[in-house]
């Protein structure tokens, strides 16, 4: 019995490992798409000949943001595995 906690408890430890490493690999992916993102948000920003008032154009840049990375939720979503019962 007592062995059986201790492999439980391995497995429990590995998988918490695992996904605490592939979180940082999505920090990591994040960190270097927010350039890309950024400029492209100023650009479309721009194209829209929105004024660059700081608080004007942060709320413009962050509904921009939101809605892609909806959209980006919403087609990794779709990809989940989902547990068969």
């Amino acid at each position: 019995m007592v062995k059986e906690k201790i492999k439980k408890l391995r497995f429990e430890m590995r998988k918490a490992m695992v996904t605490s490493i592939v979180a940082a690999f999505g920090v990591m992916i994040a960190l270097v798409w927010n350039n890309v993102i950024r400029e492209y948000v100023n650009k479309i920003v721009a194209a829209l000949n929105i004024p660059e008032s700081a608080a004007y154009y942060h709320l413009i840049s962050a509904i921009i943001v939101t809605v892609i990375c909806v959209i980006g939720i919403v087609i990794v979503g779709r990809f989940s595995v989902q547990e068969e019962k």
